[in-house]
């Protein structure tokens, strides 16, 4: 239904293998581990993750949308951008730019792929 929506209004698109993205740290790509504490004490679904290597914090969402911004520019044969040094809370506004920057410099494509 999205898609044909996207198609609709001639917006582009690619489609992204989503497989991973959550649980992979976007800073050094380690394993991320989920906390519990927190939200069981709160009768809440874990959502934040944790970089045992990094010290890495985030909601999973979050994580997983920075995760597939990096596959996508990657996936193009383009750079993945990573958060400055001591950076470990990213916005909306730097995935939108990034994706933003990573589509206008790729070539339009025929149709979408799944990588």
């Amino acid at each position: 239904m999205i898609i044909e929506k996207l198609e609709e209004h001639g917006i582009l698109y690619v489609l992204v293998n989503p497989s991973h993205t959550s649980s992979i740290c976007p800073i050094c790509g380690s394993k991320l581990i989920l906390m519990m504490g927190f939200a069981q004490r709160n009768g809440w679904k874990p959502r934040l993750m944790r970089c045992p290597r990094c010290g890495f914090i985030h909601d999973r969402d979050v994580i997983g949308a920075m995760n597939l911004v990096r596959k996508y520019l990657l996936d193009v044969g383009g750079h993945a951008v990573c958060l400055p040094n001591g950076v470990h809370d990213p916005h909306v506004e730097w995935l939108v730019t990034t994706m933003k920057h990573g589509v206008e410099t790729q070539p339009v494509l025929a149709r979408p792929t799944m990588t």
